[in-house]
Order: structure tokens, then sequence, then C-alpha cells
């Protein structure tokens, strides 16, 4: 019997390259989520941190006050620009999570397929050797 081949092989690999694209895409968009999501622990940190130095001195200058004032409303634009930021961010990282999935489910189909016909082919074989076994079992009973 000849050797197994599976007609579809190379669409196979095919998406099995697309599902690691998929996958690297997700890795990603996952990665520039965690670094918005750094960024804005990072801000809210330091302002807090300079809230702390500010009120926690005897005395503060008006100056300080007001400089404090005007970093914290552009602490609280920065996190609404990054919880803009981040939302899409989230949004993007569910979209490549579906693409992932799909990409996978594609080749997992492929990849059974090609197992059901590997087991069809491997007893299609078994077969062909039990016929031949036989075979040469009655050639040798006839001599």
């Amino acid at each position: 019997m000849k050797k197994f081949r599976f007609d579809l092989e190379r669409v196979r690999e095919w998406r099995g390259q697309q599902a690691q694209l998929e996958e690297l895409k997700f890795e990603r968009v996952n990665a520039e989520r965690v670094a918005v999501e750094a960024e804005h622990r990072k801000i809210r940190a330091s302002r807090d941190e300079a809230g702390r130095a500010i009120l926690g001195q005897a005395a503060a200058k008006a100056q300080e006050l007001a400089a404090l004032d005007a970093y914290i409303r552009y602490t609280w634009s920065e996190e609404a620009r990054l919880a803009k930021r981040l939302a899409d961010c989230e949004k993007r990282v569910s979209e490549q999570r579906a693409a992932v999935m799909e990409a996978q489910r594609r080749l997992k189909l492929l990849e059974r397929l090609r197992e059901r016909r590997l087991a069809a082919w491997e007893a299609g074989l078994a077969r062909e050797e039990e016929i031949q076994a036989g075979e040469l079992f009655l050639a040798r009973l006839g001599r």
C-alpha cells in the first residue's frame, strides 16, 4: 500500500501559521493593555505621593498648593485619557482573543480530519496485510 498522504496538509500548515500569527497579535495587544494599566497606576501613585509631600509639610505655601492643584487636574485628565485608551485596548484584546479562538478552531478541524483519514488509512493497511497473510498461509498449505 502507498504511503499515507493528507491532501490538505499545506492548508493545515497554513492554518497553523495563521493561528500562530493571531496569537502573536493577541500578545502584542495584551502587552499594550498591560502597559496602559501600568502607566495609569504610575500616574495615580505620583499624584498621591505629591499630595502627601505637600500636605505633610507643617506650612505649605500658596504656590505649592496651586501647583499641587494644577498637577492633580493634569493627572485626572491623564487618567481619563488612559481610561479611554484602556477601554480601547480591552476591546481589541477581546476581539483578538476571538480571532485566536477561531483560528485555533479551524486548525483543529483540519487536524481532526487528518487524524480520521490516517486512522482509515491504517485500517486499510491492516486489512491489506491481513489479506496478504491469509494468501501466504493458503499458498503454503497448497504446497
